[in-house]
């Protein structure tokens, strides 16, 4: 893929990326899974349609404003009701539900896959929105169903970063939850939900921006086989050094994930697929975007005094309180696994190759920039040398953790 892409279509380039774009998990889960080739992001079709039920207000739990929904959706408002999109890959699986025998799909609209798969794009005149949708089957590892827990969750984890930003680096941003529909279950149906999301992180700025998947910087293009990686044509557009390059990808990674973890008490998810990079042409100047937020983990040990509340309604993904007794395990898990292997290896082994550096020696820069800008609190980890991860293996939970025989960037 072009650079140049961008300048044409910012939008479209960017979801060209997040199809195309793509050398999959390490994990070696990408392709596994029950999903037709029509919904797969690396498929032919430019998009598939989507059915969008019209719900009555009494029969869902709705967040957000349902007119903006159906005008996201590129639909006029059905007569004050809620829209409810499904997965038409799922739409059997669940047609004996009441409130769907009850309801037609008013429209049929085109969504576009996105690197999630069960998460769609909708563009029309007014913008364009993501909607992650329930798909009660496999994807990758897991089963990417949307029930309550998970619905409330993610809402409500989006909601919190959201007021968290007021005082967080401006190097650091979020594609927010901005409505939400949920559905009881019936009929034997477990209930389930759907979460709209912006596709305009906030907080806003001016001026022109674009977005690049994480994984999109150092992936090659599954069309175009013979173009640069984006990571070699931003540092050759831009005339990065190796360690220009690592302070402009890097640094703003550590110092919103230092802001998260340490000083607000969250636990991030920071993988490739969960990172974005807004980039602003002129400047180069970054900013790491973060979205779908479900498996963000409250860190009840490590929240400052002033946010140690209760969460009633989304106990969801919490630690810290002798539940699970997994808190060291899980903060190692999401820095020195998912943030450390699913993204500053390949950033640095790619940033490493581009501009002639010897990675090993990269890697001990990044890790001295890691020990400079986050500090870890000396009781954050078990100990300076033990890492945990997830086995190579379908089903696994916080039950599976293993022991990790390298932790690089601490």
């Amino acid at each position: 893929m072009k650079l140049s892409e961008y300048q044409k279509d910012a939008f479209l380039a960017w979801m060209y990326a997040e199809r195309y774009v793509n050398d999959g998990s390490p994990s070696g889960f990408t392709h596994y899974g029950s999903v037709d080739p029509e919904y797969c992001p690396g498929g032919n079709e430019g998009s598939f349609g989507l059915p969008v039920y019209a719900m009555g207000r009494e029969e869902v739990t709705a967040i957000g404003n349902p007119s903006a929904m159906w005008q996201d959706l590129g639909i006029h408002d059905a007569g004050g009701s809620v829209p409810f999109p499904i997965h038409p890959a799922v739409l059997l699986d669940l047609k004996n539900h009441e409130a769907l025998r009850r309801n037609e799909a008013v429209k049929v609209v085109g969504a576009i896959p996105t690197a999630s798969v069960r998460t769609v794009a909708v563009r029309n005149n007014d913008g364009a929105s993501f909607w992650k949708l329930h798909f009660p089957r496999t994807i990758g590892r897991f089963v990417r169903d949307l029930p309550l827990y998970k619905w409330l969750a993610s809402i409500d984890t989006s909601r919190e970063i959201v007021e968290l930003l007021s005082s967080a680096p401006k190097c650091m941003a979020v594609l927010p939850v901005i409505g939400g529909v949920f559905l009881e279950g019936g009929a034997g149906i477990a209930g389930f939900g759907a979460i709209q999301r912006s596709a305009i992180p906030y907080p806003e700025k001016q001026g022109a921006a674009f977005m690049i998947p994480c994984f999109s910087l150092w992936s090659k293009d599954r069309t175009r086989n013979g173009d640069a990686t984006m990571l070699r044509q931003l540092i050759s557009k831009y005339d990065y050094t190796a360690l220009q390059a690592i302070e402009s990808f890097v640094g703003p990674i550590l110092r919103s994930y230092r802001y998260l973890a340490v000083e607000c008490g969250m636990i991030p998810e920071y993988n490739a697929q969960n990172v974005l990079f807004e980039i602003q042409p002129d400047s180069g100047l970054i900013r790491v975007v973060h979205r779908d937020m479900c498996d963000v983990f409250k860190d009840s040990a490590a929240r400052p005094l002033a946010r140690k509340r209760v969460h009633p309604l989304a106990t969801y993904h919490t630690t810290g309180d002798g539940d699970y007794g997994d808190l060291f395990a899980r903060r190692s898990f999401a820095y020195d696994f998912k943030l450390s292997q699913y993204v500053l290896d390949p950033m640095v082994n790619e940033i490493a190759d581009c501009c002639g550096h010897v990675v090993g020696e990269l890697k001990e820069d990044v890790k001295r920039m890691a020990h400079d800008i986050v500090a870890w609190p000396a009781d954050y980890f078990e100990s300076s040398c033990t890492g945990y991860c997830y086995p190579r293996k379908g089903d696994v939970g916080r039950n599976s953790y293993e022991v990790l025989e390298v932790v690089d960037y601490r």
